[in-house]
């Protein structure tokens, strides 16, 4: 019978009518296998892209600069809205940068996570980056404050220029680049002042790279966490820098009020 079968099908070659017949014969469903092929397929490439993409993350990781020096992951099934008093605001920003990260998938926008320190930001802020990674999305982290603190040693150390430079190029490439506590580095809510004239230099450049002047719209998307309020921003950087990477759109801004400092809380 197999072989009576390997002959039919052998005579049907180049024959579509007399192939499509034979399948209909025996029950085939050329349609259906077609499509399972091509979701095979699919699938292959969309493995394909993913580990590209984790090769390229693992070196977007290297030039990463974490607070305290300590690389973190978080996930949104780590989020624990039982630590807070408001349950329910817990769950409302948690929900929030879930939708922003998928929105992020498809559009390139800028994306910020305001409030007072302690209560989130970060852990929520990684969730996301940690979201998109997994979905073919390169992703970085940069401390403002450890970049400005290898800004100010570079001229006493000469070896940290290549590390800046690396770390510089990172944030210009990367898919999703998130800037973790923005704002710290313009001192103590008592005593803002302007940044440092290399940190502002160096941060118009990334917001350049990462903003396309013909279309009006950004190139990737970043995540910025900040314990300051706009005003505050405005006295340390740059209007035009910072046009860049506020959005106007206010439902890309998620403000963590109502919410208790939790750092070190089981």
């Amino acid at each position: 019978m197999t072989k009576n079968i390997a002959m039919e099908v052998l005579q049907a070659v180049g024959n579509p009518e007399k192939f499509e017949r034979l399948a209909e014969e025996h029950g085939v469903d050329l349609k259906k296998a077609a499509a399972t092929q091509e979701d095979r397929n699919k699938a292959a490439q969309r493995k394909y892209e993913q580990m590209l993409t984790n090769k390229k993350n693992k070196a977007y990781r290297r030039y990463s600069l974490y607070s305290g020096n300590k690389s973190i992951n978080f996930s949104f099934n780590q989020w624990k809205p039982e630590m807070q008093s408001d349950n329910e605001k817990a769950k409302l920003v948690a929900k929030k940068c879930h939708q922003l990260a998928r929105s992020i998938l498809d559009k390139n926008q800028n994306v910020v996570l305001s409030g007072k320190p302690g209560v989130g930001k970060t852990s929520l802020a990684l969730a996301m980056l940690n979201y998109v990674a997994h979905r073919n999305k390169t992703v970085m982290v940069v401390s403002t404050m450890e970049l400005l603190r290898l800004l100010r040693d570079r001229y006493e150390r000469p070896e940290l220029r290549q590390r800046i430079e690396d770390t510089m190029r990172g944030m210009k490439e990367a898919d999703v680049l998130l800037l973790d506590d923005f704002g710290t580095e313009g001192g103590m809510k008592e005593s803002i002042k302007p940044v440092h004239k290399d940190m502002q230099d160096e941060m118009y450049s990334v917001s350049n790279a990462r903003f396309d002047e013909e279309e009006n719209a950004p190139v990737g998307s970043i995540i910025i966490t900040t314990n300051n309020t706009l005003d505050e921003l405005h006295t340390m950087y740059n209007d035009k820098l910072l046009s860049r990477l506020i959005p106007k759109d206010k439902n890309q801004i998620v403000v963590f009020d109502k919410l208790d400092d939790v750092r070190g809380k089981k």
